[in-house]
């Protein structure tokens, strides 16, 4: 499941890109247009990553509030000066708050859920580079 949710996730960067890319926003010496387009691969691309990977963790461990957590990071990690402080405090306190009922998955499972999330990032955004 989180292969296909990563697939989407990254056909849906790959279409914001191309988007972004021909009549994109731009301003007096700034512009996404062209190569500036890559802000949104590189930007939200990572913050997708962190919040899939939080998600991922957190079902793995049994936090019953993984989606909204999830959300969170990814909407953290958006907005790269204040990301790495509050993914770290909420992630903190949210280990400690929602302490797990019996885990999910096991730890190799919740790796493997992981790595699954992000190939399939990966392909969802190259596969719809090649199809768009």
């Amino acid at each position: 499941m989180s292969a296909v949710v990563g697939l989407a996730f990254g056909v849906a960067l790959d279409i914001v890109t191309m988007l972004v890319a021909s009549p994109g926003p731009a301003g007096e010496g700034w512009s996404f247009r062209g190569n500036g387009a890559l802000v949104v691969p590189i930007g939200f691309g990572a913050a997708v990553l962190a919040g899939g990977w939080t998600g991922v963790s957190l079902f793995g461990r049994g936090v019953t509030a993984w989606l909204g957590f999830a959300f969170a990071i990814g909407a953290a990690a958006a907005i790269p000066s204040f990301a790495w402080p509050v993914l770290s405090l909420v992630l903190a306190v949210a280990l400690q708050l929602f302490s797990p009922s019996p885990r999910r998955l096991s730890a190799a499972l919740t790796v493997l859920a992981g790595v699954a999330f992000t190939l399939g990032l990966g392909a969802g955004f190259r596969g719809a580079e090649a199809v768009l």
